[in-house]
């Protein structure tokens, strides 16, 4: 028995080197095969997810950057319309208003104010030079006709004329339906961009379309020249008025590196050694979606910097510098929240109304981005008009509920604005939903007492009434948003009686209190924007 054992087993190992080596070729070959191809597979998904994945990133940072832009088309002629509502002589205001911005290499090639009535629309003003731009299909009348009840810019396609044009019509929301500014841009006939080999979005081919539909008549700009939407691409779109802007983009090479597209062909040529490259490639993996992660992380870097624009735009709304005064100086500061927060609302005036008195306000709409910026504009040219013409503070924030609706804008915004007899000492205050101003007189300082009423924006038919109070010689006044004093944790009493202490401690040269108040308390950490603005009385 033993030796017919150990014979079959003789006979076992000597034929297995005849069936061996083709069995296990074939079994090799198959696994093989088989792993590579999933391993191949799987590379290639994970490239396409990766790309698509950094693809979305640098559309939405670029889609971003055009839409800081929009409110620099709409805020021009929505203030226009506004200003020919509230003047007496609308004709002069709108053209010394839009002359600023039309002609030349300015924003738009021609502008008209137009009066509509029952009966038609007739043209009271008109700038610029509008020879060769296109015209609405029907005229200009026409078209204002349609769009004076519109409660949003509305925006006309002339792109598809011998000279690409585009059409904005706005009505005004002080006199709904009364007051249309009518304005052009015309655009070169080559829809090529330029850019630099430098830019954030230089690994970018994009078009811009006018409207919802990716079609060559829509086209107002691509980088390259002839790009257009396709397979591949991906799109944003960006509201502008009664329409969009549809930005469509895809990539120009391999955003996250060419090596990790060629990876699947490499898996294919090494499945041999499947073992030893599945170890190595899974480790070279885990360091390309690093290396990728770092490069996303590099282009959020570059985003902040683009951020800058519109940081810059929040700061071209507010005052330049703040008039001179007889008899008192004035100081503002506004400082945007710490890195990572969108630009907001806060702002500050100081209007003169003759030698002897002035208005100021300071306001905080609610929210962050370049809604809350654009509504802040709105609000700020609306002040600036209405004080302009003498109205009351009372007055004016009664006119600002008409602009503004927490139902329809889905935001409010909080106003101390006050009106200032230098002689008499004297200051007229309303208090909408805002922290109270800080009154100064050596080392004392008390917070004024006024009724605080609700916001602007949130009841539609608010009432607000002004308190009238005397100030003594050579004090100082001081009012500021609640990014000053709100820190997470504590309540805002707190953070007033942190203001107090800060201010009183020792009396300071104006610009001087200021820097060393912004000092003192950012020390325990802020989020929110901030604006503060001074007065301090000479005598």
């Amino acid at each position: 028995m033993a030796t017919t054992q150990s014979l079959d087993a003789s006979h076992q190992v000597a034929s297995a080197p005849k069936r061996l080596p083709a069995w296990l070729s074939l079994v090799v070959l198959v696994v093989g095969v088989g792993i590579t191809s999933f391993l191949s597979w799987g590379a290639a998904s994970i490239h396409a997810q990766n790309e698509k994945r950094l693809l979305q990133v640098e559309l939405g940072q670029a889609s971003s950057t055009v839409a800081v832009a929009i409110p620099s088309i709409e805020s021009p002629i929505t203030s226009a319309a506004n200003l020919a509502a509230i003047t007496n002589d609308p004709g002069t205001g709108f053209r010394k208003y839009m002359g600023a911005y039309t002609g030349g290499s300015s924003l738009f090639v021609a502008a008209s104010l137009w009066h509509v009535t029952a009966t038609g629309a007739s043209e009271v003003a008109s700038v610029g030079n509008p020879a060769g731009a296109a015209v609405p299909a029907g005229g200009v009348g026409q078209f204002v006709m349609s769009i004076h009840k519109s409660t949003t810019i509305v925006v006309d396609n002339l792109l598809a004329a011998p000279q690409p044009t585009i059409a904005y019509g706005v009505t005004s929301v002080v006199s709904p339906g009364t007051w249309v500014v009518f304005a052009k841009t015309v655009l070169p006939k080559s829809h090529k961009l330029s850019i630099g080999s430098n830019s954030a979005f230089a690994n970018l081919h994009y078009a811009l379309y006018l409207g919802p539909k990716t079609t060559p008549v829509n086209l107002i700009a691509a980088y390259p020249d002839g790009f257009a939407a396709g397979p591949g691409s991906q799109s944003q779109a960006i509201t502008l008025g009664n329409t969009q802007i549809t930005f469509v983009g895809a990539s120009n090479g391999e955003l996250g590196g060419t090596l990790l597209a060629r990876l699947p062909w490499i898996v294919a040529i090494v499945g041999a050694v499947l073992a030893l490259i599945a170890a190595i490639l899974t480790e070279y993996l885990i360091r390309r979606r690093r290396q990728a992660e770092w490069l996303a992380s590099e282009n959020r870097r570059m985003y902040r910097e683009q951020r800058s624009i519109a940081e810059i735009l929040q700061h071209a709304l507010l005052p330049q510098a703040l008039p001179d005064i007889p008899g008192v100086e004035t100081a503002a500061r506004y400082v945007a929240g710490r890195e990572g927060t969108d630009v907001g609302g806060d702002w500050y005036d100081v209007i003169p109304i003759d030698d002897t008195k002035f208005v100021f306000v300071v306001g905080d709409v609610s929210g962050h981005g370049v809604g809350a910026a654009t509504i802040m504009a709105r609000l700020h040219f609306a002040i600036r008009a209405y004080a302009a013409q003498g109205d009351s503070p009372e007055l004016i924030l009664d006119k600002l509920g008409h602009l503004l609706s927490l139902e329809r804008d889905r935001s409010f915004a909080t106003i101390l604005c006050g009106t200032v007899d230098v002689t008499d000492h004297s200051i007229t205050l309303v208090n909408a939903g805002h922290p109270p101003m800080l009154l100064l007189n050596g080392t004392t300082g008390d917070f004024v007492k006024t009724t605080v009423f609700p916001p602007v924006g949130v009841i539609d038919s608010a009432t607000y009434k002004s308190v009238t109070f005397n100030v003594p010689e050579r004090s100082t006044i001081l009012a500021f948003t609640d990014g000053l004093v709100e820190r997470r944790g504590e309540i805002i009493d707190t953070g007033l009686e942190r203001l107090r202490a800060i201010t009183t401690a020792s009396p300071l040269v104006l610009d001087d209190l200021l820097s060393k108040l912004l000092e003192d308390m950012r020390d325990g950490g802020y989020n929110d924007d901030m604006a503060i603005l001074a007065v301090r009385w000479r005598n």
